[in-house]
């Protein structure tokens, strides 16, 4: 009641204003503007203001010191009259994969009996404290960081196949999106990645200590440093989710998101303080022992987008580490000055360079090695898969789309029930793969398993472009919104512009989490090309205008079968473009109906350049008017293709395809299409090396295809294959006498590809099957 008759009150006193004597209003307003330039009058900086202010900035920096120092003071003297061992403390700054290094300096202190009781770490420094904190050796470690996909894990992708099936064959890519809430509020992502599969590969590594929150009672106790992000100090960790608190101290900022821990952002413990030798001190040590493996800040002569990230680490790392390397009794500095702060690839010869400084700098410190040899391993490793935990209660925290339904169909296990590690890791997959969770953690307290998700809004605004130098220019847009939960909904509109036009709507209401039963509603207009050849030469081209609408029965299995069943209403007009006269006999404008099934089997790793899977598709269409039988067509269409790892960069691929059209009344684009560098089942086109794209037109047809894929660099791919081919061809093409398994055709052909961040660029060469002449297709982006 009061702050409504306030608000009365100033609204009654404006309205009076408005109406009363002009010169009040003049009188009051030059009162405000003398008022003002006295505020700024006072509110003006000098020169020693500044000076002031860097000396109480320094002031404040000396009293910290001599604080730590008076402390660690306290705390000798303490330790003298008990006459105890000196307390040994370790520092590992970070420096990204400059701090493999550490594992080297680990290595030769082991090697000497120097026994560390306390650690503290940031960053890198962090995670390969916190693996030696918890009981792996020097080895074990360099072991872990050799194995570990670092491509994988710092690329951040969901695994396809943690995909929502319906997605993965239905979803085009586009490589610029903004997600919006309901009210049209563009939400911006919190990083460039968010660091799911680090963490993940953390909980996995640090399993036996799940159970441990109070990072004293770790078999070395141990501190982990991040940055307050909201106020800009330093945090000190020293209890809570390890792996979590990890993965703050290791979030750069803007490349990954901050980690939010009790109600706090937390990043890079490096903007800080990289090198943290205080709160060792503060643990309790008497002697201290750093390696600082931090980037330099150093004059270079160009600079480039990894050079630049060095450089604004080296900055932000370097502000604090002089102090700190002031407290140090023994220091370390490694020269990995060849080495950048991505050169993750680089494990061995990293810790060759900690392990090289780390002996020339042995002898000064024989006087800190211990008679007992140090234990190969203090605590016996869990396994991920051996080891389970009863789970009795399912908790979440900071969930809106995600409910216990959908944790429970992706936790695929009972509860009340044992849970392994790997059970966990595969539900915060499932979940991350889901477009509306941005991040998700998972702790055990007891009996409890607690689930965090950090979700972004279910709707999305996609653009991409695509060049292709057979079919055009195309720049598409999608708006798709979602209603999540076990009975849910997915409304996607599509656009295409350019050579060729598209908008459509689809609905696709479904129930289940895993296993899905839905129906498919869709209506659109999409203009198709359709090339007409003779021989080798394109005699015209024509374009395809169809307005559809489609309902489908749908069910899916396991994430990875579909099956649809379903009718559609085609009203389509094919009609030239260019090319010559006597072929506009191919023109039509027909409306006729389509009956359809369709399996598809989908468990490729990459859509567009996988390593492992299968991706099986079958169909069989019937089409007719129903009133005559000027439109008259049946037939099955078929794709499979495997890819299989030889090594981890080497695949071997094979693919099946085939087809049969009937009828009476078949329309020329309605025959099978083979040649060009990739297959659309829908529109019945069929790769073959050594056909222009759609070079023949055939009523049946076999293709079997071999090859080898290659990838050079982590997005650098180099792909021969080679197929041979039996058709009959179609009448319209004039090609009746050639029939199916009389004769075959074989080629060959090289494709170079770059999973660039706008898509794949792609350039295929090829010897054409007819001429032997030289064929080139080039792609640029994501094919829509």
């Amino acid at each position: 009641m009061l702050y409504r008759k306030t608000q009365n009150n100033f609204r009654y006193y404006k309205l009076h204003m408005k109406k009363g004597n002009g010169m009040l209003r003049k009188i009051i307003l030059l009162v405000f503007f003398i008022f003002s330039i006295a505020i700024q009058a006072d509110e003006k900086t000098y020169y020693e203001d500044v000076k002031i202010k860097q000396l109480e900035a320094e002031i404040e920096s000396i009293q910290s010191k001599i604080h730590i120092l008076k402390r660690s003071k306290k705390l000798r003297m303490a330790k003298d009259t008990e006459n105890t061992r000196p307390k040994l403390g370790l520092v590992l700054s970070g420096g990204g994969a400059k701090g493999f290094a550490h594992i080297g300096v680990l290595k030769v202190l082991e090697e000497n009996n120097i026994k560390v009781d306390y650690i503290t770490g940031t960053s890198m420094g962090a995670v390969i404290g916190a693996l030696y904190s918890v009981g792996y050796s020097p080895e074990e470690i360099e072991d872990v960081m050799i194995k570990t996909n670092w491509n994988k894990i710092l690329k951040d992708a969901p695994d396809r196949l943690d995909i929502p099936l319906e997605d993965k064959i239905g979803k085009k890519e586009y490589p610029a999106s903004i997600a919006f809430d309901k009210e049209l509020n563009i939400y911006f992502p919190r990083g460039l990645k968010q660091g799911q599969k680090i963490y993940l590969k953390l909980k996995e590594l640090l399993w036996n200590v799940e159970n441990i929150e109070n990072f004293d009672e770790l078999p070395i106790p141990m501190r982990i440093i991040a940055t307050d992000l909201d106020s800009g100090k330093v945090k000190s960790f020293s209890s809570g989710d390890l792996s979590k608190i990890i993965s703050a101290s290791i979030a750069i900022p803007t490349l990954f998101g901050p980690v939010k821990i009790d109600g706090k952002n937390y990043v890079d413990g490096l903007v800080t303080r990289n090198f943290p030798v205080e709160d060792v001190i503060d643990m309790g040590a008497d002697i201290v022992i750093g390696v600082n493996v931090g980037t330099r800040i150093k004059e270079k002569e160009d600079y480039n987008i990894l050079t630049v990230l060095d450089q604004v680490l080296a900055i932000q790392s370097s502000g604090s580490t002089p102090d700190q390397k002031s407290m140090v009794n023994y220091i370390i500095e490694p020269d990995i000055s060849k080495f950048k702060s991505t050169d993750f690839e680089k494990v061995e010869e990293i810790i060759k360079v900690g392990e090289k400084e780390a002996r020339a700098k042995i002898n000064s410190m024989k006087n800190l090695s211990e008679t007992e040899k140090i234990p190969e391993k203090r605590t016996v490793l869990k396994s991920k898969d051996s080891d389970s935990v009863f789970i009795e209660n399912i908790y979440l925290v900071g969930n809106v789309n995600v409910n216990l339904e959908i944790i429970e169909g992706n936790l695929r296990k009972e509860i009340p029930g044992e849970v392994t590690e790997s059970d966990l890791e595969n539900m915060i997959l499932n979940l991350y793969a889901l477009p509306y969770i941005e991040k998700a953690y998972y702790k055990i307290k007891g009996k409890d398993l607690y689930i965090e998700t950090v979700e972004r809004p279910t709707n999305y605004l996609k653009l991409g472009m695509n060049y292709n130098s057979e079919y055009g220019t195309t720049i598409a847009l999608e708006t798709d919104t979602l209603s999540t939960g076990k009975t849910g909904r997915k409304t996607v509109f599509d656009f295409k512009f350019g050579d060729y036009f598209e908008a459509s709507a689809k609905n696709y209401a479904y129930y289940g989490i895993e296993d899905k039963i839905g129906f498919i509603f869709e209506i659109g207009y999409n203009e198709t090309p359709f090339f007409f050849y003779e021989g080798d030469e394109k005699r015209s081209e024509f374009t395809n205008k169809t307005f559809e609408l489609k309902g489908a029965l749908a069910t899916q299995f396991e994430n990875q079968f579909f099956i649809s069943y379903g009718f559609s209403q085609k009203f389509s007009e094919l009609e030239q473009d260019i090319g010559l006269s006597e072929d506009k006999s191919l023109e039509y404008d027909e409306s006729y109906g389509n009956v359809f099934f369709q399996i598809v089997l989908d468990n490729l790793d990459n859509k567009m350049y996988p390593s492992q899977g299968i991706r099986s598709d079958f169909q069989y269409t019937w089409g007719g008017d129903f009133g005559t039988e000027s439109v008259d067509f049946y037939g099955p269409a078929y794709l499979l293709e495997g890819y299989f790892p030889v090594t981890k960069k080497l695949s071997f691929l094979s693919a099946v395809a085939g087809g049969s059209i009937q009828g009476e009344g078949i329309l020329a684009d309605e025959y099978f299409k083979l040649g060009g560098m990739r297959s659309d089942i829908s529109n019945k086109e069929f790769a073959f090396y050594g056909y222009n794209s759609q070079r023949k037109l055939v009523e049946e047809f076999a293709i079997a295809q071999l090859g080898l894929q290659y990838r050079f660099y982590s997005n650098i791919y180099l792909a021969g294959k080679w197929n041979i081919a039996t058709y009959t061809g179609a009448p319209v093409q004039g090609e009746n006498d050639k029939k199916i398994w009389d004769d075959k055709v074989k080629g060959y052909g090289v494709t170079l590809g770059i999973d660039s961040p706008f898509g794949p660029l792609e350039l295929s060469v090829m010897e054409d099957s007819d001429t032997q002449n030289v064929l080139t297709q080039f792609n640029i982006g994501y094919i829509f």
